[in-house]
């Protein structure tokens, strides 16, 4: 009975204390605010102004209870670890304030937090590269706008850092090359030095290599079975994971430890981190969530998937832009189709090729189903009628049919970079591994399934034999289409799919740029 006692008078005394401390730091807020010798420097808070009305309108409410604090300060840590600069969000004030015992601290503390609160949540909404100069030119996502006092507001109704977690990809590329940034980052110091290639090692052979080579697939994760770092046989589990790395790295999976594969696997770990989280960045660069439906095109792995409901309906190669005319990255919404499309030739393409091909050769046009169309007049004309000083007043269509360069079919999302998915006769660069050849425009290696798809969610849907009927009329048919997916165009050389995380060439070179700003 006595312990009871003891119990409630010390509860009795901690709230107590726990209100007392809570009117002491509001009353600390209250004197930063509104005393007029300026005791806190307003100067180092962007959103000070925000920052004072929602003090004064809460009543000098803190914002972060002292175990929030805690969990804020954790959250930065590991933030680092992901590649955003401590410095940026006032990290080390806020460690030593959160170490301190007075309410003129607490307070302190709960100010320069907001601050920070809404700095990285920019950050982590919109990415640390937020212009064209840092992102690169060819990269068109739009920034998200964020209301600075709703979302300080959303967390002095309901502290806790959820909002900043659901402000993170919810994606789960995202989160799985996160795991694998963490990862990395506890275990970098076991990667150990450069592997020495002196000849080819396989499974069955004996040699002091293996236990080097044992010890790096363990750090990167492909080998899973806590390594006997003795052992100088190169058995059966080690030749497994190597061939997953090699799978992983779109090298030939032999599992065999040749020249090229141990180039790949001396990679520097720092680098392959930094690399990491680039991704992570880019991701950041598109809307957390992409929607119950969408499409994917990620450039350097040459292909696209198609995704409802969180689930794959089809994932196909493509052809992308030719590094002289790269493919940019944004997004839009696809609202229809054509079958057996006119293609109108865009600027960059009518300039480089097909007015030079038009000039060498008279019949250029007729050979290839092209038409010529004067755009101040409305009327079609011969090559003949061309007036080549104004050349840009000419529009170049080419008709239907089998021999047209977008194939039998186009999918269009409305863009300003004359980008859209298409057919086309030129099959022969799909089995290629690198598969960089168009003019921009992105080539599909299975439209007809991904048209079949597309079209089911319609009002009337098309089977394979109907769009194949409609096909053989060499007639252009539009269709509109009822359930329209969102069309990303992405830059990932790094991403987690069918449960492996694999790394792409950067073919545009973009890499080497966005980490020296990501660095500074």
């Amino acid at each position: 009975m006595i312990l009871v006692r003891i119990f409630i008078i010390c509860l009795i005394v901690a709230q107590s204390v726990n209100i007392h401390a809570q009117i002491s730091i509001r009353a600390n807020l209250e004197f930063f605010f509104t005393d007029s010798a300026e005791r806190f420097d307003r100067s180092t808070s962007i959103n000070f102004p925000i920052l004072d009305s929602l003090y004064r309108t809460n009543n000098f409410k803190p914002l972060f209870s002292r175990a929030m604090s805690g969990m804020y300060l954790s959250y930065l840590k590991e933030a680092e670890q992901l590649g955003f600069d401590l410095k940026n969000y006032d990290f080390y004030t806020l460690d030593s304030l959160h170490y301190a015992k007075n309410a003129s601290a607490y307070a302190r503390f709960d100010f320069v937090a907001a601050d920070s609160y809404l700095l990285i949540l920019a950050d982590i909404t919109n990415g640390l590269l937020k212009s064209e100069n840092t992102r690169g030119g060819k990269v068109h996502f739009p920034l998200i706008t964020i209301n600075p006092f709703a979302e300080l507001e959303r967390l002095s109704e309901l502290p806790t850092l959820n909002f900043l977690k659901l402000a993170e990809p919810q994606i789960l590329s995202y989160q799985k090359t996160k795991e694998k940034v963490l990862a990395y980052q506890l275990s970098r110091n076991k990667f150990g030095d450069n592997l020495l290639w002196i000849d080819s090692l396989k499974m069955g052979d004996r040699d002091s290599l293996v236990v080097a080579l044992r010890k790096r697939l363990y750090v990167l994760g492909d080998y899973t079975i806590e390594p006997r770092m003795r052992s100088l046989i190169f058995n059966k589990e080690l030749a497994s994971a190597l061939q997953l790395f090699q799978e992983r790295n779109l090298l030939d999976t032999t599992g065999v430890l040749d020249e090229k594969t141990v180039q790949v696997l001396n990679k520097p770990i720092s680098y392959q981190i930094e690399e990491l989280q680039l991704n992570l960045e880019r991701w950041r660069w598109v809307p957390n969530y992409l929607g119950e439906y969408y499409a994917l095109a990620n450039l350097p792995a040459f292909e696209m998937s198609l995704v409802k409901n969180d689930s794959l309906l089809l994932r196909q190669k493509i052809v992308c832009g030719k590094v002289s005319r790269s493919t940019p990255s944004f997004y839009s919404i696809m609202s229809y189709m054509d079958i057996n499309p006119t293609w109108t030739v865009p600027p960059t393409i009518l300039q480089k090729d097909i007015l030079p091909a038009v000039k060498r050769s008279s019949t250029y046009l007729s050979r290839t189903n092209m038409k010529v169309l004067d755009v101040s007049t409305g009327k079609f004309v011969n090559a003949s009628e061309i007036n080549w000083a104004n050349a840009s007043n000419y529009k170049f269509i080419q008709g239907p049919g089998l021999s047209n360069s977008l194939g039998v079919m186009k999918f269009i999302f409305p863009n300003n970079y004359y980008i859209f998915f298409h057919d086309t006769p030129h099959k022969e660069h799909f089995p290629l591994p690198v598969r960089a050849y168009s003019s921009g425009c992105i080539r599909l290696s299975q439209p007809r399934e991904f048209a079949e798809i597309v079209l089911s969610y319609n009002d009337e849907s098309f089977t394979l034999t109907e769009i194949d009927s409609v096909v053989n009329t060499q007639k252009t048919t539009r269709i509109k289409l009822k359930e329209q997916a969102t069309v990303y165009v992405h830059y990932l050389t790094h991403e987690y799919v069918n449960g492996l995380l694999y790394n792409y060439p950067d073919i545009y070179g973009y890499n080497k740029e966005q980490l020296k700003f990501l660095r500074n």
